[in-house]
């Protein structure tokens, strides 16, 4: 007995969403004359093109007919695995198909060699409506310079984490998105980054970068309202004089850097409205590099005076600059209603009961501050 057969349309069109080739989904309209045309209903279609020996002009006629014949009102995700046999010129046939088919979701996965700044450039000015955009490098990809020209773009993630071993291959951004919402961006490529455009509609942004120059990327984040900051190379960070961070009301930054500091009381500083600050350690340590030194400020950030409510540290050593920043900001910050302090797990019990002593005789400023260790 078919038991497959007897399930409800519902549930055989989630299985059929499940195998990995859209050829395969097509396959099952032979199985009988229920099954002939439940295959063009399916929510999630991948094709994959990514064979050594593929076809790409019989792949391509493939695509067009099945999704002619699709008839579901939307697809959900439309995914197209592309190997050696597609060029850049074939992008935007892709492009079209997705668009023609109210295409929700669409992944176009880059396997070989070929997709360089050519494939990638070809890729998104197909895209003239892009709200949503991810891009994930891989090690020695051939895709240098990562650009990124779209005006409705809303939102964005560049994830750059491994760095290429080519030396002759330049790394770096170029991003051009005046309408951008969020935006995250982890570039370890020590490469250059390039902002052409002002982001006023800017709420949240994560900004994780080696590279040492930052103005034009910090300059485009100060009408962020939640600001994640990470910035190995932070002895020179800077971002143009005047910038004020006045919609900025939650700031997380990592202290993986000798400079961090600095670069914490100038944004505090220049944060007004800040009502949430955390800090962490989101990188291990530099051992060979000097920790920093904690030197007290001539004023009080107006943040600490008049908005700070919540403080929290993670991954805290109890390192002597560390203990002189945690003292400064609860004995400063008037409005604090909840500081959390979470040592860091290498911390043995003994002598994290000792620290949670010190920590619990810090003053605080706040009547009505709830202290807690973790």
């Amino acid at each position: 007995m078919d038991r497959i057969s007897h399930l409800p349309d519902e549930l055989i069109l989630d299985i059929l969403s499940s195998l990995p080739n859209a050829k395969d989904v097509a396959a099952t309209m032979i199985l009988s004359k229920r099954w002939r045309f439940l295959w063009t209903m399916v929510p999630r279609l991948v094709y994959d093109a990514s064979y050594l020996d593929i076809d790409y002009g019989r792949f391509s006629t493939f695509v067009n007919r099945s999704l002619l014949l699709h008839k579901a009102p939307l697809i959900d995700t439309l995914h197209f695995k592309i190997g050696n046999a597609c060029s850049s010129g074939d992008i935007p046939a892709l492009i079209r198909a997705a668009d023609e088919r109210r295409v929700h979701e669409l992944i176009i996965e880059i396997d070989t060699p070929p997709s360089g700044d050519e494939f990638f450039n070809t890729l998104i000015s197909s895209c003239p409506i892009l709200e949503d955009l991810v891009v994930k490098q891989i090690l020695n990809d051939n895709l240098a310079i990562v650009t990124v020209r779209v005006p409705s773009l809303k939102r964005l993630v560049l994830n750059q984490e491994v760095k290429n071993v080519v030396k002759s291959i330049a790394n770096g951004f170029v991003i051009n998105t005046p309408a951008l919402e969020c935006m995250n961006i982890v570039d370890f490529s020590t490469g250059c980054n390039i902002v052409e455009s002002d982001m006023p509609n800017i709420v949240k942004a994560k900004v994780d970068i080696f590279h040492p120059r930052t103005e034009q990327l910090l300059g485009s984040t100060t009408l962020a309202k939640y600001l994640h900051l990470c910035l190995p190379t932070s002895k020179n960070v800077s971002y143009p004089a005047g910038n004020i961070f006045n919609r900025l009301v939650h700031l997380r930054l990592c202290t993986c850097e000798t400079e961090w500091i600095n670069l914490l009381m100038r944004l505090l500083r220049n944060s007004p409205s800040l009502r949430v600050l955390e800090i962490e350690q989101v990188h291990y340590l530099r051992y060979y590099q000097p920790r920093p030194c904690w030197s007290e400020p001539s004023s009080i950030p107006e943040c600490l005076t008049h908005n700070l409510e919540t403080f929290k540290w993670e991954h805290y050593y109890g390192a002597e600059e560390e203990k002189e920043v945690a003292a400064f900001i609860l004995r400063s910050s008037i409005c604090l209603k909840k500081a959390t302090i979470i040592l860091h797990r290498s911390i043995v019990h003994d002598e994290k009961l000792e620290m949670n002593k010190e920590l619990s005789l810090l003053p605080i400023c706040s009547p009505i501050c709830q202290l807690a260790f973790s």
